[in-house]
């Protein structure tokens, strides 16, 4: 039975967690998965009949703490776990490796158990929790933990089945971060006596792991269709979308499923296979195919092009869509369902669609006297753009005018008009955006966007969007503009940040003063607290940001007194694009 949690394992158990814990918020926040991730570093006594002794490092300030009743039970669980596992029936081929397998269904088996524990306890309340394999350190078995918000996790899309013949899959890109991650801590605790940080590079393991989290569920897809060799396919989509047929960018639709899915109805069969690794091969007969008939691909090979029959309802998750709706882009999905989107390289969440209300609240903050006759007129606009199936831009500004004028030689300039469904649709057949004003009036099509870069931008939302972002940065006017991707999505440009309460965001900072101007500062409350006011940076005043880069300033100082290293920190400054609109009442 567990007496107390010791407060120590290693010198640097508390480095290490924040490490950890820093790289999880980093690579969810990436894919814009908000999560709320928190880790853990819990150690159990490696040795002596001292076995129930734990310790748990937490960090500091994060509400409630586990009590040793809480994990008392752990180790007894971890025993009769091990004890029910399948390991006891298997064979082995040497004691060596004998020893091995069971040694590592014993720490799964702890780890499963010290999960459950957590998750049940009240400091572990509306959490769920992840706990990668242990490692030795000092007096201690280690283990790795991460929990992440229940509800948000929820409701993000992810797979039901979660092993294929005793092989765990990738559910979903935001499960396997989380694998990924625990994974090098684990490693970490391996390589280094003793461990410090999760990696020395820390700023390359959330990228790491959010690419190969995205690998682990495209191959995924492929195990669950029977294919074991699968293990290039994700690289194999990332340069069909990044490779042009005869100058033309690549879209099209590609079905995983095993040959001889009765759900699959074969149009026409390859005589031979073609592997999806002969690059050009799979590029040309692309082209063959639309929303309806894909190419059909087994995970390793195409064997033909087909469809999926009506009667496919989704409940054996064996049969997937990849599709690629414009150059550099491509999408996972399963039975309408999206599951992953990869841009440029950069794997995301899908993004979901635009809602009206978004919409509305986004034209009546950039557009002061616009009514609601006009905003509507728009986005019947912009959903009739989504039903071409053709990437646009709508580009409204109260400046459309002068804008036609302006960009003359590389638009076609039209009486101003009001346009409808109708005639969109036979404006946007050409390329380029279509010039509007607030009001609905057209006065040009096929413009093509201008504006200075700024380095401000993504490089996972492709060239329409960052020309979006250079035009509205570069525009005097009140501008906004509706940008309707090829797979139907629509985004506005500028994002603006969400409303807020002002009271919000002087409480953070207040909260920042309180624990800043204690005599003896908890650095990682303080640090913590001012990670929550960066999330208000955008809100603060001038006076704000003084107030905030004072209390910074004083407590680095006594940092760099007390340990004689001294960091960069970026200053609080004022947005100029904040004002009162961005403040709810």
């Amino acid at each position: 039975m567990t007496d107390h949690l010791d407060p120590d394992m290693w010198d640097y158990q508390q480095q290490f967690r924040i490490s950890l814990d820093g790289a999880a918020d980093r690579a969810l926040d990436q894919i814009g998965a908000i999560l709320s991730p928190q880790a853990y570093v819990v150690g159990f006594a490696a040795e002596g009949d001292d076995t129930g002794r734990v310790s748990v490092e937490t960090r500091a300030g994060a509400g409630a703490t586990f009590s040793s009743e809480d994990l008392a039970d752990v180790v007894v669980d971890a025993k009769r776990r091990y004890q029910e596992s399948a390991v006891h029936e298997l064979d082995f081929p040497s004691e060596e490796v004998r020893s091995a397998r069971h040694g590592h269904f014993r720490d799964t088996a702890r780890a499963a158990a010290l999960a459950a524990a957590m998750q049940r306890a009240p400091a572990g309340r509306g959490r769920t929790f992840f706990v990668g394999q242990s490692a030795s350190v000092g007096e201690y078995d280690v283990h790795p933990v991460i929990s992440v918000d229940t509800d948000a996790l929820d409701a993000l899309p992810r797979l039901e089945t979660s092993e294929v013949h005793g092989t765990a899959i990738t559910v979903s890109l935001a499960h396997g971060i989380v694998a990924e991650l625990l994974r090098t801590a684990t490693h970490a605790l391996l390589a280094a006596k003793p461990p410090r940080t999760i990696s020395p590079i820390e700023d390359d393991v959330p990228t790491d792991a959010v690419r190969r989290s995205a690998n682990h569920l495209v191959f995924s897809t492929a195990l669950i269709a029977g294919q074991t060799m699968a293990k290039g396919l994700f690289d194999s989509f990332e340069a069909l979308a990044s490779t042009a047929y005869e100058g033309r960018a690549g879209f099209g639709t590609v079905i995983l499923a095993a040959d001889g899915h009765p759900n699959v109805d074969v149009a026409i069969r390859l005589r031979a296979p073609i592997s999806v690794r002969e690059r050009l091969q799979f590029r040309k007969l692309l082209e063959l195919t639309d929303d309806q008939l894909g190419l059909l691909v087994d995970g390793t090979t195409i064997y033909g092009l087909g469809a999926t029959s009506a009667e496919y309802d989704g409940s054996a998750e064996d049969l997937f869509r990849y599709s690629l709706v414009e150059q550099g882009i491509w999408t996972l999905s399963h039975h309408g369902a999206p599951l992953l989107r990869v841009a440029n390289g950069h794997p995301q969440l899908p993004r979901p669609r635009m809602s009206p209300a978004l919409f509305v609240d986004s034209m009546r903050r950039v557009f002061a006297h616009v009514d609601d006759t006009d905003i509507r007129a728009i986005w019947r606009l912009a959903q009739t753009a989504v039903s071409q199936g053709k990437g646009t831009m709508l580009v409204i500004t109260t400046a459309a005018e002068q804008e036609a004028q302006r960009l003359a030689p590389q638009a076609l300039a039209i009486d101003p008009q009001p346009i409808g469904s109708r005639m969109l649709k036979a404006l946007t057949k050409i390329d380029g955006a279509v010039l509007l004003t607030p009001d609905g009036t057209c006065h040009a099509v096929g413009v093509i966007l201008d504006g200075v870069a700024t380095g401000v931008g993504d490089p996972g939302r492709g060239a329409r969007y960052n020309s979006a972002v250079r035009y509205t940065a570069a525009s005097s006017a009140p501008c906004l503009i509706v940008i309707v991707s090829d797979d139907g999505m629509i985004d506005v440009h500028p994002e603006l940040a969400p409303r807020v309460r002002p009271e919000d965001v002087e409480q953070a900072l207040f909260d920042l003063e309180t624990i800043g101007g204690a005599e003896h500062v908890d650095l990682e409350r303080f640090y913590a607290a001012r990670e929550r006011l960066h999330l208000f940076a955008f809100y603060l005043s001038g006076s704000q940001c003084d107030r905030a880069n004072e209390v910074v300033a004083r407590v680095e100082e006594q940092r760099f007194a007390q340990t004689g290293m001294r960091l960069t920190v970026v200053p609080f400054t004022p947005d100029p694009r904040m004002n009162d609109t961005f403040f709810s009442q």
